[in-house]
């Protein structure tokens, strides 16, 4: 029953942040400036087969993906970016079908301030989905974010939804789960 209310909620809170599109300057109060709203969603890659050096998605991810894309169906993406890796790529394919977008490669040991700084410039205004592992993901959000309260990723966790929005100078983090109902 509890996760009844979380599309709800999680939708509620997308649709206010993609209230504007550029700096707007009110005409009503000339001291009032509204910015576009840039959304970052982050999420490690689902569970994993543990055969090979490159493993696919094992059934349990393939599930998982159902529901990342169950979740995320209705945003309208700009651009989903993942690490050149089976898992996330598969993780993110869906979601940028569903967009009709190319998924943008990213390197996994690429600095996670680089590539922030990066995002930060290329994708402003923009809604975008990274794809990533557990010890990239949660180094991003912190770069993202401007702190440090995120660690590794345990081997085990999955499911973690990372959701920022940036507007002007103000950050917002949101972390959601994406269940699996067996």
């Amino acid at each position: 029953m509890k996760h009844i209310w979380l599309p709800l909620i999680f939708f509620l809170l997308l649709s206010l942040t993609n209230c504007n599109n550029n700096q707007i300057s009110s005409d009503l109060d000339s001291d009032t400036t509204v910015y576009e709203s840039t959304v970052i969603f982050l999420t490690r890659h689902a569970e994993k087969d543990t055969v090979g050096r490159d493993p696919e998605l094992s059934e349990k991810g393939r599930k998982r993906v159902e529901v990342l894309t169950n979740m995320l169906k209705n945003v309208k993406f700009d651009a989903v970016y993942s690490t050149n890796y089976l898992r996330t790529i598969q993780t993110v394919r869906p979601i940028a079908e569903l967009n009709s977008l190319v998924i943008m490669p990213y390197e996994a040991q690429m600095p996670p301030e680089k590539f922030s700084e990066q995002l930060l410039n290329d994708e402003k205004g923009n809604t975008i989905l990274i794809s990533g592992h557990s010890n990239t993901i949660p180094f991003i959000v912190n770069s993202l974010m401007g702190f440090s309260e995120l660690g590794q990723l345990d081997e085990n966790q999955y499911g973690d939804l990372f959701m920022i929005i940036i507007s002007g100078n103000n950050k917002e983090l949101i972390t959601l789960n994406q269940p699996i109902i067996d």
